[in-house]
């Protein structure tokens, strides 16, 4: 936890020395006095940053942690004193006021100014004491410690690798072909090449993962150097063996998994799999190792577990020793190499070749110069990398297409595996009814716990006796640490994996991690929300090369590389994870870790008064009892966010927040009013995020709004606000608004229920003033109504102001606003996702008046049309050129011709379509159906369809391939038959959900089970909108 305690700091110093500096830039008359103090403060804590990349593995004790905590609440400090003398006075030259003597009467409204100044002088005098307290404890960047130790890549980039792989090197670029390095080496010596990790790591990787008969024998030699116990070991083996290895361990939830990898394996070449440790990806390609073993009686097969320091004689050693079955004794040729080489080349076989426990590329190279792992002409060779790492995945791979990510296990298949592990014990399996059912609560409340990682479930199965009696607020983490004398071998390895996995993490992701922490067990996160809160907490800043919302985004989607974030276990989509859960694991061992640094607390259930609380960022659980006078007692001068869970209450809102950023009321269960906002508005000035989304008792926001000068994101969607106050054109920095209901129509409505229902005011976007078009920092707008917007009408002209809108949803297109709307958006160059909603007329006529887009949206990713009735704009069916980077179509009509369907499915770069469609032709829906076989196929990876009891058929043609396919059902005919889905060879998961009947899913199985890939039948709840 020191890793990404240290990590935290560095990233808070960071953002503390560029927020100064900025504030410096802001004023070009800035006394001298003030820009020396300033000055001082932002070069301080550059030094102090460049220590704490010195102290990565120094903070192991009290003294040095305290420092970097203290360092780390400073730069707090700092950022918020500087807040607020900015948002106190934002005028031209507002640093003046600053040197006024402290003995002349300042006047009222400069009181607060006063003591900002004067925190200014104390904070810079706390940042020289720090650097005074250092060299007094001589804690931090002492030479006398030992060197830190590297990172993976780090260490690779340093190390002293000899003169002969350098050589090999230039010799390839020189000769563009096969280095003859197995002559250099023997004429060298043995070459090595350190890394800083040790094999500890591997031998925790996944679940227990038994060797085969010659890996045992080869430990035997490692171990203890005694070639003669080789045989024994070996039989020894075989006599315990009985049965297969592979029916011998049974594997969990993974069918996905085995079933991608034979796709991608199926041409051969270089294969990565990747994942972080501990999710069990070497226990996986062990089996499908096994499988392929069975199946591919033509191969010769190789399994090498790369050891650290990496020696590449010794791998190729290890590598020889899997392929050729011949002695033990094998292992002592002098020239592995050459001897690997020569073996595969007098062989006819192609191979099938495992590479477990790649850390670095230096390795991959390395392994390439001496041996060339290409595809021969005539054989299908396989090569699958085993690794932690996804840029050596990416850099080892044949190409993009050739790497695959393992995740941890959904819940139904962890407690298949948690039983797994206790049904090995007697007391388990004879437990009367009434103990199995307790025992099996617990189970689900610790499989929860595990973050579906194997190795945490195995572990804490076989520690069943120290956590048999845990409860749902209880700290998993906190309970096994108690018992430390009795744990397990497996538990003291699972603390060692999680230090190293911690210790792994880019330092700007750590506050990212600690945050994660303010939300419950298996809570559902919205994407977007997470991100514009980070930006709000200022994790993520504007850089020149990138935005910070693109920062963010990069940031969340490592997150889920390393699994710290998870897809929610019964929801799907494509592409980008729009809802996510934190893994509960890593969640434990970082609420077990967090009182200590006073960063994130909590109310939980019933609360005594005389506890101390403080931090900076609260979560008011849904089990809290709302006691006033607990809260009352709370010091939350320095708190920053606020998130609020269940039953609100209008005493949360405080004058003691003034330093709150983030208040996020997004699930709140009910009671925000009217004047609850007015309040909030009031008492927290420095607000940069506000969330007031499905608080539908709110049905107005009050005019004060534009006193957040501050306020980067508002969302208010899902409530009853109708209309923007026109106080919001002040937010100048306002980046984020989202507002109205942008649920659609049913699908199966007739054309006027559907009429009404789009014009209902419940389920339409909101209106906005004049002068909306000067918030030049708006990215993300809507939903906008401009159904009372004229051609000549302000609205619509402003609308192009906002040339930095990357989404817009707008509601209200009529032949009024179309012509005049869709000449507006085509200035729009940055738009990349965009949706429209039609108000139809008496005739219900939509296509015929949204006009054509005068110059193409370039970077239009994302379109959605709601409300059309039976054909698709002009400029839609003109894709090919106004929407070359279309990749995403969410179309909800009454009815869609086949041939436009059939122009739909030809685009190009199309990777997700959803049809919600009222009628069908002749009750089918055709996809590729009447295709010319001789074309080339139509691939697209994600496909819903929006089911209803008018629909009796979906068929599929053999030119059509989809990779994920949803079925959103409401009152679906028994009848509904799918068609063309057993042969189709890309198909993988066929999800449902809504109401249907079980003998429609069974014929739906029975067809997906004639698939000879065995594609997987999953249902889905309903998903909240993002």
């Amino acid at each position: 936890m020191a890793d990404l305690v240290l990590g935290l700091a560095k990233t808070t110093v960071e953002g503390t020395v560029t927020m100064a500096r900025s504030a410096m830039e802001e004023e070009d008359k800035l006394q001298k006095r003030v820009q020396r103090d300033l000055l001082v403060i932002s070069d301080e804590f550059e030094m102090m940053h460049s220590f704490l990349n010195d102290a990565k593995d120094r903070v192991t004790d009290n003294v040095t942690r305290t420092l970097v905590r203290q360092v780390r609440n400073t730069a707090l400090d700092v950022e918020d004193c500087i807040e607020t003398i900015v948002h106190l006075d934002n005028k031209p030259h507002w640093w003046r006021r600053m040197i006024l003597p402290w003995c002349m009467p300042a006047a009222s409204p400069a009181k607060d100014l006063d003591a900002a100044v004067a925190n200014i002088e104390q904070l810079k005098a706390r940042v020289e004491a720090m650097g005074h307290r250092n060299l007094r404890y001589n804690r931090i960047g002492d030479s006398g410690h030992k060197p830190v130790e590297q990172t993976h890549q780090q260490a690779v980039a340093n190390a002293m690798v000899p003169d002969i792989f350098l050589a090999a090197a230039d010799a390839a670029k020189k000769h563009n072909g096969q280095v003859d390095l197995v002559t250099l080496i023997n004429k060298k010596g043995i070459a090595k090449l350190k890394i800083g990790q040790t094999n500890k790591e591997k031998q925790m990787e996944g679940v227990v993962v038994n060797n085969s008969p010659k890996d045992a024998a080869r430990k035997v030699i490692e171990d203890t150097g005694d070639e003669n116990k080789v045989i024994e070991e070996t039989e020894d083996e075989k006599k315990t063996a009985g049965r297969p290895w592979i029916l011998r361990h049974q594997l969990y939830g993974r069918q996905t998994d085995i079933r991608w990898l034979s796709w991608l394996t199926q041409k051969g070449g270089v294969v990565s799999v990747w994942g972080m440790s501990g999710v069990g990806k070497s226990y996986l390609i062990q089996h499908f190792y096994y499988i392929n073993k069975k199946q591919r009686s033509s191969y010769m097969f190789g399994w090498v577990n790369v050891s650290h320091p990496f020696d590449v004689r010794d791998f190729f050693r290890r590598l020889l020793w899997d392929l050729n079955s011949s002695s033990p004794q094998d292992h002592m040729i002098k020239e592995p190499i050459q001897a690997c080489r020569d073996y595969l080349q007098t062989q006819k076989k192609p191979y099938f070749i495992v590479v477990d426990g790649l850390q670095s590329t230096e390795e991959w190279n390395l392994i390439k110069l001496a041996f060339d792992f290409e595809t021969r002409s005539n054989k299908i060779n396989i090569v699958i990398i085993i690794t932690n790492e996804e840029s050596v995945a990416d850099y080892c791979a044949e190409d993009k297409k050739s790497v695959w990510n393992v995740k941890g296990l959904e819940v139904s298949q962890a407690i298949e595996l948690f039983d797994e592990v206790t049904n090995k014990w007697v007391f388990w399996r004879t437990a009367s009814a009434e103990t199995r059912d307790q025992n099996e609560k617990i189970r689900d409340i610790l499989v929860q716990k595990c973050g579906g990682l194997p190795k945490v479930i195995c572990a804490v199965a076989h520690s069943w006796g120290l956590v048999y009696n845990i409860k749902v607020k209880d700290n998993l983490v906190s309970m096994l640490e108690a018992n430390a004398p009795r744990t397990t071998r497996s538990l003291e390895d699972m603390f060692t994996w999680l230090l190293s996995y911690f210790r792994s993490c880019p330092d700007s992701l750590k506050p990212c991690i600690f945050y994660l922490s303010i939300f419950p067990l298996n809570h559902t996160i919205r994407r977007r929300r997470l991100v514009r809160r980070w930006i709000a907490e200022g994790y993520f800043r504007d850089k020149k090369e990138s935005t910070a919302e693109e920062n963010g985004e990069r940031s969340f989607s490592k997150l889920v590389n390393l699994s710290m974030i998870q897809a929610p276990r019964t929801k799907v989509d494509y592409m980008r994870m729009s809802l996510c859960q934190v893994n509960g694991f890593l969640r434990e061992y970082i609420i077990s870790r967090l009182m200590e640094e006073n960063l994130v607390f909590a109310l939980e259930g019933h609360c005594r008064k005389n506890l101390q609380r403080t931090g900076r960022h609260l979560a008011i659980d849904n089990s809290w009892d709302r006691d006033r006078n607990v809260f009352e007692s709370i010091d939350l001068s320095l708190l920053r966010s606020l998130t609020v869970f269940g039953k609100w209450e209008s005493f949360i809102i405080s004058g003691k927040m003034k330093l709150l950023r983030v208040l996020d009321l997004e699930d709140v269960s009910s009671g925000v009013t009217n004047g609850d906002v007015e309040k909030m508005v009031k008492l927290l000035p420095r607000l940069k995020f506000l969330s007031l989304r499905r608080c539908k008792q709110v049905t107005r926001l009050p005019d004060s709004l534009g006193d957040l000068k501050q306020l980067q994101t508002l969302d208010i969607r899902e409530t009853s606000v109708i209309k923007l106050p026109k106080s919001i054109i002040k937010l100048e920095k306002l980046q984020y608004i989202r507002a109205g209901t942008c649920a659609t129509p049913g699908c199966c409505l007739s054309k006027l229920s559907m009429h009404r229902r789009l014009d209902d005011g419940s389920h339409s976007g909101v209106k906005v003033p004049r002068g909306i078009g000067k918030l030049s920092s708006l990215h993300t707008l809507g939903v906008v109504d401009i159904s009372a917007a004229g051609e000549d009408d302000g609205i619509l002209e402003e609308l192009k102001n906002l040339t930095q809108l990357h989404k817009l949803g707008v509601y209200g297109i009529n032949r009024k606003n179309s012509e005049k709307f869709f000449s507006d958006i085509s200035r729009l160059a940055h738009l990349e996702s965009l949706s429209l909603q039609v108000q139809l007329n008496q005739d219900n006529e939509a296509a015929d008046f949204m006009a054509d887009i005068s110059s193409p949206l370039v970077k239009l990713r994302s379109l959605k049309l709601y409300g059309l009735v039976d054909r698709l704009p002009a400029w839609v069916m003109q894709m090919w050129l106004q929407l070359p980077g279309l990749e995403k179509l969410n179309l909800q009509m009454k009815t869609l011709p086949q041939q436009e369907l059939d122009f739909i499915l030809s685009l190009r770069n199309l990777r997700l379509l959803r049809l919600r469609l009222a009628e069908f032709q002749n009750g089918e829906l055709r996809f590729g159906w009447g295709f010319d076989q001789r074309s080339s196929p139509r691939y697209i990876p994600f496909l819903e369809i929006a089911c209803n009891s008018r629909l009796q058929a979906v068929k599929f043609g053999s030119l059509v391939h989809i990779e994920i396919l949803k079925i959103r059902c409401s009152s679906v005919s028994p009848s509904l038959q799918f068609s063309g889905l057993r042969t189709m060879p890309s198909l993988r998961i066929v999800w449902l959900t809504g109401s249907y009947e079980d003998v429609f899913k069974e014929d739906l199985d029975l067809e997906l089970r004639n698939n000879k890939n065995k594609p997987i039948l999953k249902e889905e709840e309903p998903s909240s909108s993002t």
